[in-house]
């Protein structure tokens, strides 16, 4: 099948894999003939939206057929292998107990992609990711598996769900401050050992510590840029953006 493995403990893995889709996607007919079937979303979720596409199977700036794949609603089985979710074993072993399982799959009409499409290969997934989307009539989200593995680095850490909402919304930050996972990770576990009691939010004196300062004018200062609500405390993505302007 001359499959195309990923490994997420590689960090040169993404780059190695994106440049094969690329040599593969500009080939000569004749040279490689078979198709290229890629799951871009780099992960599985529960259906209920489209998640961000990895980019890298659009650089390429060549034509695609978008396919969506759906699992009609069932009461007493659901498929999805999410975090948190279902052991992969008890998933498999509802399935084998069901009379059958039903999976759609739609072929959507190929998508050929416009000048602006091949430039920018992010604004080409996000208009293919809105056409599955739209098929599926579920909305198209701007999480991706980065959001999920933040997430479940929280839960070991001892946060509950707290910090879902605030790691969505950390997303859009770590772009604008070209903050990587690992970072964020890293700021994360600084937030952590200063929020001994897990609410998800720092009080100023917690948020001085992290510079092993004393109270100073500049960090009162910080804080309260950071502090939008002024309500005294702020929480991991004001955390974040604080510690990323001043590094």
């Amino acid at each position: 099948m001359q499959c195309i493995f990923v490994s997420r403990t590689d960090k040169d893995s993404r780059t190695t894999v994106a440049n094969e889709i690329l040599k593969r996607s500009k080939t000569e007919r004749g040279q490689w003939h078979r198709q290229l079937l890629v799951f871009p979303e780099g992960t599985t979720t529960n259906g209920s939206a489209v998640i961000n596409f990895k980019v890298g199977s659009f650089a390429g700036g060549v034509s695609v057929q978008p396919v969506a794949v759906s699992y009609p609603s069932n009461q007493t089985c659901d498929p999805s292998w999410v975090s948190g979710g279902p052991h992969p074993g008890e998933i498999l072993f509802k399935l084998l107990c069901q009379p059958w399982n039903s999976m759609h799959v739609t072929f959507l009409p190929v998508y050929n992609p416009d000048a602006a499409e091949i430039a920018d290969p992010v604004l080409f997934s996000t208009n293919v990711r809105r056409l599955i989307a739209a098929e599926l009539s579920v909305p198209a989200s701007d999480h991706t598996f980065d959001d999920v593995l933040l997430l479940m680095e929280a839960k070991k850490l001892g946060y509950q769900g707290g910090l879902r909402d605030c790691i969505s919304e950390l997303k859009n930050m770590r772009k604008i401050l070209e903050i990587d996972l690992a970072k964020a990770k890293e700021y994360l576990h600084e937030f952590s050992l200063l929020d001994k009691s897990r609410k998800g939010l720092l009080t100023y004196p917690q948020f001085i510590q992290a510079f092993g300062s004393q109270d100073s004018d500049a960090l009162r200062s910080l804080f309260c840029v950071l502090d939008v609500q002024d309500r005294g405390v702020i929480n991991l993505v004001e955390y974040t953006t604080g510690l990323a302007l001043v590094s």
